[in-house]
C-alpha cells in the first residue's frame, strides 16, 4: 500500500487477484481498477517526482504506469517521428 498523485491524493494498492485498487484519500471511495498481472501484484510504487507508477508480482517483471493524454499531443519543435 502506497500513497499516489501530486499530493497524495489517492492509496493505490497491489492484490492477489492481480489487480491495482486507487481509492481518494480523503473520500476512501475506490475511483479504479486495473489489471496488473495474471496472477498477484504484490508491490506497488510511485515515483516521486512524476505521475508514474512501478508495479511488480512473483515473476521477474516490473510494469511502468502512467496517463495517457485523450488528445494526441505532437512532438516539440525539431524531434522527427
Amino acid at each position: 500500500v502506497n500513497y499516489f498523485g501530486s499530493d497524495q491524493q489517492y492509496v493505490v494498492s497491489g492484490s492477489d487477484d492481480g489487480r491495482i485498487y486507487l481509492w481518494g484519500r480523503a473520500s476512501m471511495r475506490l475511483v479504479r481498477v486495473i489489471i496488473g498481472d495474471r496472477r498477484v501484484v504484490n508491490c506497488v510504487q510511485p515515483c516521486p517526482a512524476r505521475c508514474l507508477l512501478a508495479t511488480a508480482g512473483i515473476d521477474y517483471t516490473v510494469k511502468l504506469w502512467a496517463p495517457v493524454a485523450e488528445t494526441a499531443q505532437g512532438l516539440p519543435p525539431g524531434f522527427e517521428e
